[in-house]
């Protein structure tokens, strides 16, 4: 998949989103740019991960790209929902 600022997004990225979003099955995925500046690549996967771990992971001096897959409570009903996070140092 190509994005119009030049850059692409690796087929495994594709893969581990639909996996996180039908699956359910990863706390959250984490994408970096690659090296040559040119694709978005999958940086990794963690199966399960609070969100004060979630955030405490990210890079001091490096930029990232997560989703995060969030489960409150509301009404009395557990939901979830998908966060698309940029980190950007």
């Amino acid at each position: 998949m190509a994005l119009h600022a030049g850059l692409s997004v690796s087929d495994d990225v594709v893969k581990e989103f639909q996996t996180i979003k039908l699956g359910k099955k990863y706390s959250y995925i984490q994408m970096k740019i690659s090296d040559d500046k040119k694709v978005i690549e999958m940086d990794k996967t963690i199966d399960e991960c609070s969100y004060d771990d979630f955030v405490k992971q990210f890079p001091a001096t490096e930029c990232r790209y997560a989703v995060y897959d969030f489960e409150y409570e509301l009404d009395g009903g557990l939901r979830n929902e998908l966060l698309f996070i940029a980190w950007c140092v």
